[in-house]
Protein backbone atom coordinates (compact mmCIF):
# COMPACT_ATOMS: atom_id res chain seq x y z
CA UNK A 1 0.00 0.00 0.00
CA UNK A 2 1.69 3.74 -1.03
CA UNK A 3 1.53 6.28 1.26
CA UNK A 4 -0.99 8.00 -0.40
CA UNK A 5 -3.11 5.35 -0.24
CA UNK A 6 -2.87 4.73 3.52
CA UNK A 7 -3.35 9.06 3.99
CA UNK A 8 -6.67 8.09 2.25
CA UNK A 9 -7.85 4.84 3.68
CA UNK A 10 -7.02 6.63 6.98
CA UNK A 11 -9.62 9.00 6.96
CA UNK A 12 -12.50 7.09 5.74
CA UNK A 13 -12.03 5.07 9.07
CA UNK A 14 -14.73 5.49 11.73
CA UNK A 15 -13.81 6.25 15.59
CA UNK A 16 -14.32 2.04 16.31
CA UNK A 17 -12.16 0.85 13.34
CA UNK A 18 -9.31 3.66 14.64
CA UNK A 19 -9.46 2.05 18.06
CA UNK A 20 -9.36 -1.69 16.50
CA UNK A 21 -5.87 -0.51 14.96
CA UNK A 22 -4.99 1.45 18.10
CA UNK A 23 -5.65 -1.73 20.29
CA UNK A 24 -3.70 -3.27 18.01
CA UNK A 25 -0.73 -1.30 17.74
CA UNK A 26 -0.49 -1.34 21.71
CA UNK A 27 -1.65 -5.13 22.01
CA UNK A 28 -4.44 -4.26 24.78
CA UNK A 29 -7.99 -4.54 24.34
CA UNK A 30 -9.90 -1.29 25.57
CA UNK A 31 -13.21 -0.71 27.21
CA UNK A 32 -14.89 1.91 27.94
CA UNK A 33 -17.78 2.61 31.38
CA UNK A 34 -19.98 5.07 30.47
CA UNK A 35 -20.46 7.15 34.14
CA UNK A 36 -23.07 9.85 32.94
CA UNK A 37 -25.33 8.18 30.56
CA UNK A 38 -23.32 9.46 27.50
CA UNK A 39 -23.19 6.39 25.14
CA UNK A 40 -26.50 4.99 26.00
CA UNK A 41 -28.49 7.86 24.15
CA UNK A 42 -30.08 6.75 21.08
CA UNK A 43 -28.20 8.80 19.18
CA UNK A 44 -24.55 8.34 20.16
CA UNK A 45 -24.89 4.51 20.52
CA UNK A 46 -23.17 3.65 17.24
CA UNK A 47 -20.13 5.36 17.62
CA UNK A 48 -18.40 2.99 19.96
CA UNK A 49 -20.54 -0.99 19.31
CA UNK A 50 -20.15 -3.50 22.01
CA UNK A 51 -17.43 -1.17 23.72
CA UNK A 52 -18.95 -1.47 26.87
CA UNK A 53 -17.97 -5.06 27.48
CA UNK A 54 -14.51 -6.27 28.78
CA UNK A 55 -13.99 -7.93 25.15
CA UNK A 56 -10.93 -10.18 25.91
CA UNK A 57 -11.16 -13.57 25.21
CA UNK A 58 -10.22 -14.21 28.45
CA UNK A 59 -12.39 -11.74 30.26
CA UNK A 60 -15.75 -13.01 28.49
CA UNK A 61 -15.14 -16.49 28.27
CA UNK A 62 -17.82 -18.03 30.67
CA UNK A 63 -18.60 -14.22 31.34
CA UNK A 64 -22.22 -14.83 30.22
CA UNK A 65 -23.03 -18.56 31.16
CA UNK A 66 -22.50 -18.71 34.83
CA UNK A 67 -24.49 -16.79 36.86
CA UNK A 68 -22.10 -16.40 39.73
CA UNK A 69 -19.41 -14.99 36.99
CA UNK A 70 -21.67 -12.53 36.11
CA UNK A 71 -22.41 -11.05 39.63
CA UNK A 72 -18.12 -11.37 40.32
CA UNK A 73 -17.48 -9.12 37.06
CA UNK A 74 -20.13 -6.51 37.71
CA UNK A 75 -18.90 -5.87 41.22
CA UNK A 76 -15.21 -5.94 40.14
CA UNK A 77 -15.49 -4.24 37.06
CA UNK A 78 -18.24 -1.86 37.47
CA UNK A 79 -19.38 -1.42 41.28
CA UNK A 80 -15.89 -0.82 42.66
CA UNK A 81 -13.94 0.90 40.00
CA UNK A 82 -17.02 3.58 39.95
CA UNK A 83 -17.15 4.14 43.46
CA UNK A 84 -13.38 4.68 43.41
CA UNK A 85 -13.56 7.19 41.15
CA UNK A 86 -16.17 8.89 43.06
CA UNK A 87 -13.72 9.37 45.99
CA UNK A 88 -10.59 9.30 43.74
CA UNK A 89 -10.09 10.04 40.23
CA UNK A 90 -7.26 9.36 39.51
CA UNK A 91 -5.65 6.16 36.99
CA UNK A 92 -4.74 3.03 39.03
CA UNK A 93 -3.63 -0.31 38.34
CA UNK A 94 -6.53 -2.90 39.53
CA UNK A 95 -6.15 -6.86 39.92
CA UNK A 96 -9.30 -8.71 38.44
CA UNK A 97 -10.85 -11.93 40.57
CA UNK A 98 -9.73 -13.74 38.19
CA UNK A 99 -6.41 -12.65 38.58
CA UNK A 100 -5.14 -10.51 35.56
CA UNK A 101 -4.18 -6.64 35.07
CA UNK A 102 -5.61 -3.66 33.99
CA UNK A 103 -5.15 0.61 34.04
CA UNK A 104 -7.98 2.15 34.67
CA UNK A 105 -8.07 5.55 33.88
CA UNK A 106 -11.04 7.93 34.34
CA UNK A 107 -11.88 10.33 32.26
CA UNK A 108 -13.61 13.73 33.43
CA UNK A 109 -14.33 16.68 32.13
CA UNK A 110 -14.90 20.18 34.12
CA UNK A 111 -14.36 18.53 37.75
CA UNK A 112 -17.35 15.73 36.56
CA UNK A 113 -15.76 12.05 36.18
CA UNK A 114 -17.78 11.02 32.49
CA UNK A 115 -15.89 7.69 31.38
CA UNK A 116 -13.60 4.88 33.09
CA UNK A 117 -11.40 3.31 30.40
CA UNK A 118 -9.92 0.41 30.94
CA UNK A 119 -7.01 -1.30 28.90
CA UNK A 120 -6.28 -4.56 29.72
CA UNK A 121 -4.56 -7.22 30.41
CA UNK A 122 -1.83 -8.02 31.73
CA UNK A 123 -0.06 -11.26 33.56
CA UNK A 124 1.53 -10.83 37.06
CA UNK A 125 5.45 -10.20 37.10
CA UNK A 126 5.44 -13.09 39.11
CA UNK A 127 6.75 -16.89 37.31
CA UNK A 128 3.95 -18.86 39.11
CA UNK A 129 0.54 -18.81 38.13
CA UNK A 130 -1.52 -16.97 40.60
CA UNK A 131 -4.15 -19.29 41.99
CA UNK A 132 -6.93 -16.78 40.95
CA UNK A 133 -6.02 -18.28 37.46
CA UNK A 134 -5.19 -21.89 38.80
CA UNK A 135 -9.29 -22.28 39.28
CA UNK A 136 -10.28 -21.44 36.50
CA UNK A 137 -11.00 -23.86 33.39
CA UNK A 138 -7.77 -25.41 31.24
CA UNK A 139 -8.98 -22.36 28.53
CA UNK A 140 -8.43 -19.43 30.79
CA UNK A 141 -4.93 -21.19 32.34
CA UNK A 142 -3.83 -21.53 28.61
CA UNK A 143 -4.70 -18.02 27.23
CA UNK A 144 -2.98 -16.42 30.41
CA UNK A 145 -0.06 -17.84 29.63
CA UNK A 146 0.39 -15.64 26.24
CA UNK A 147 -0.63 -12.05 27.82
CA UNK A 148 2.02 -9.56 28.01
CA UNK A 149 3.47 -9.11 31.13
CA UNK A 150 2.08 -5.94 33.65
CA UNK A 151 5.84 -4.51 33.66
CA UNK A 152 6.23 -4.25 30.07
CA UNK A 153 3.90 -1.67 29.92
CA UNK A 154 4.76 2.04 30.02
CA UNK A 155 2.13 3.06 32.63
CA UNK A 156 3.00 6.90 31.75
CA UNK A 157 2.65 6.20 28.48
CA UNK A 158 -0.30 4.23 28.72
CA UNK A 159 -2.33 6.65 30.76
CA UNK A 160 -1.25 9.56 28.20
CA UNK A 161 -2.65 8.36 25.43
CA UNK A 162 -5.42 6.83 26.77
CA UNK A 163 -6.31 10.41 28.62
CA UNK A 164 -5.81 11.67 24.77
CA UNK A 165 -8.24 9.96 23.69
CA UNK A 166 -11.16 9.89 26.52
CA UNK A 167 -11.01 13.60 25.78
CA UNK A 168 -11.28 13.27 22.18
CA UNK A 169 -14.30 10.39 22.48
CA UNK A 170 -16.20 13.10 24.32
CA UNK A 171 -15.94 15.83 21.60
CA UNK A 172 -16.78 13.00 19.34
CA UNK A 173 -20.06 12.26 21.17
CA UNK A 174 -20.87 15.99 21.74
CA UNK A 175 -20.24 16.73 18.03
CA UNK A 176 -23.10 13.08 17.28
CA UNK A 177 -25.66 15.19 19.63
CA UNK A 178 -25.76 17.68 17.55
CA UNK A 179 -29.09 18.21 15.37
CA UNK A 180 -29.33 17.77 11.48
CA UNK A 181 -32.70 16.22 11.39
CA UNK A 182 -35.33 16.30 14.31
CA UNK A 183 -38.06 13.99 12.82
CA UNK A 184 -35.51 11.06 12.81
CA UNK A 185 -34.29 11.59 15.60
CA UNK A 186 -36.06 10.53 19.65
CA UNK A 187 -36.99 13.49 21.18
CA UNK A 188 -36.55 12.84 25.02
CA UNK A 189 -32.74 11.92 23.97
CA UNK A 190 -32.78 15.02 22.62
CA UNK A 191 -33.82 17.16 25.12
CA UNK A 192 -31.19 15.11 27.72
CA UNK A 193 -28.75 15.96 25.60
CA UNK A 194 -28.95 19.53 25.21
CA UNK A 195 -29.39 19.30 29.39
CA UNK A 196 -26.37 17.15 29.71
CA UNK A 197 -24.00 19.43 27.40
CA UNK A 198 -25.27 22.88 28.97
CA UNK A 199 -26.09 22.62 32.70
CA UNK A 200 -23.22 24.21 34.00
CA UNK A 201 -24.07 27.55 31.63
CA UNK A 202 -26.89 29.71 32.42
CA UNK A 203 -29.64 28.16 30.20
CA UNK A 204 -33.20 28.58 29.89
CA UNK A 205 -36.11 26.59 28.63
CA UNK A 206 -36.10 29.72 26.14
CA UNK A 207 -32.78 28.55 24.86
CA UNK A 208 -34.06 24.87 24.59
CA UNK A 209 -36.49 26.31 22.53
CA UNK A 210 -34.43 27.92 20.01
CA UNK A 211 -32.13 24.54 19.80
CA UNK A 212 -35.42 22.59 18.75
CA UNK A 213 -36.41 25.60 16.43
CA UNK A 214 -39.84 25.74 18.28
CA UNK A 215 -41.69 27.95 19.98
CA UNK A 216 -41.28 28.46 23.79
CA UNK A 217 -44.54 27.06 24.88
CA UNK A 218 -44.07 23.90 22.03
CA UNK A 219 -40.61 23.25 23.63
CA UNK A 220 -42.37 23.55 27.54
CA UNK A 221 -44.86 20.66 26.04
CA UNK A 222 -42.67 18.70 24.47
CA UNK A 223 -40.24 18.29 27.69
CA UNK A 224 -43.38 17.13 29.99
CA UNK A 225 -44.65 14.59 26.70
CA UNK A 226 -41.18 13.26 26.14
CA UNK A 227 -39.55 13.34 28.90
CA UNK A 228 -42.29 13.01 32.26
CA UNK A 229 -41.09 16.40 34.00
CA UNK A 230 -40.18 19.94 33.50
CA UNK A 231 -37.41 21.53 31.64
CA UNK A 232 -36.52 23.34 35.05
CA UNK A 233 -37.13 19.81 36.85
CA UNK A 234 -34.61 18.23 34.54
CA UNK A 235 -32.01 21.15 34.84
CA UNK A 236 -32.06 20.99 38.75
CA UNK A 237 -31.22 17.05 38.61
CA UNK A 238 -28.69 17.50 36.83
CA UNK A 239 -27.22 20.16 38.32
CA UNK A 240 -27.36 18.54 41.75
CA UNK A 241 -26.11 15.34 40.74
CA UNK A 242 -23.24 16.94 39.49
CA UNK A 243 -22.71 19.17 42.67
CA UNK A 244 -22.57 15.44 44.55
CA UNK A 245 -19.85 14.48 42.54
CA UNK A 246 -18.06 17.44 42.73
CA UNK A 247 -18.15 16.73 46.38
CA UNK A 248 -16.50 13.41 46.09
CA UNK A 249 -13.75 14.74 43.24
CA UNK A 250 -13.07 18.02 44.69
CA UNK A 251 -13.75 17.50 48.94
CA UNK A 252 -11.92 21.16 49.23
CA UNK A 253 -14.00 23.14 47.05
CA UNK A 254 -15.85 26.01 48.63
CA UNK A 255 -19.90 26.06 48.38
CA UNK A 256 -19.57 28.99 46.22
CA UNK A 257 -17.46 27.35 43.88
CA UNK A 258 -19.63 24.09 43.92
CA UNK A 259 -22.38 26.47 43.32
CA UNK A 260 -20.62 28.02 40.16
CA UNK A 261 -19.57 25.18 38.68
CA UNK A 262 -22.89 23.82 38.36
CA UNK A 263 -24.28 26.57 36.94
CA UNK A 264 -25.76 28.44 40.16
CA UNK A 265 -24.93 31.88 40.73
CA UNK A 266 -26.91 32.29 43.89
CA UNK A 267 -24.87 29.60 46.00
CA UNK A 268 -27.97 30.51 48.92
CA UNK A 269 -30.44 29.51 46.58
CA UNK A 270 -28.49 26.60 45.56
CA UNK A 271 -28.17 24.81 48.92
CA UNK A 272 -32.07 25.48 49.13
CA UNK A 273 -32.10 23.02 46.06
CA UNK A 274 -29.60 20.67 47.64
CA UNK A 275 -31.28 20.59 51.21
CA UNK A 276 -34.81 20.21 49.59
CA UNK A 277 -33.27 17.20 47.67
CA UNK A 278 -31.01 15.14 49.71
CA UNK A 279 -32.72 16.54 53.06
CA UNK A 280 -29.07 18.02 54.28
CA UNK A 281 -26.62 21.00 53.17
CA UNK A 282 -23.94 20.05 51.19
CA UNK A 283 -20.89 19.71 53.66
CA UNK A 284 -23.73 17.19 55.95
CA UNK A 285 -23.98 15.31 53.28
CA UNK A 286 -20.45 15.42 52.25
CA UNK A 287 -19.30 14.18 55.36
CA UNK A 288 -22.21 11.27 55.29
CA UNK A 289 -20.42 10.15 51.80
CA UNK A 290 -17.14 9.78 53.31
CA UNK A 291 -18.50 7.77 56.39
CA UNK A 292 -19.94 5.66 54.75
Amino acid sequence: MTEENAIADSTSLTLAEKIDLLEKQLNIHLTIHDLRGLLTLDMCDHILPGRRWHRCPYCWEGRFGNALWSVDCTVDCMRQPHRRCQLDPSPYWKKCWKGVWELVVPIARNGQSMLLLFAGVFRDEKPLMPPEVKALPEFHRNYYRDLPLKKSVNTLQLITMLEFFGNALLFELEKAGSIKDISRRNMSEIIKRFILQNASQDITLGDLAKYLSLSKSRAGHAVKQYCGKSFGELLREERLNRAVNLLTTAPQISIRELALSVGYNDSAYFMRLFSRKFGMGPRAYQQKLQKG
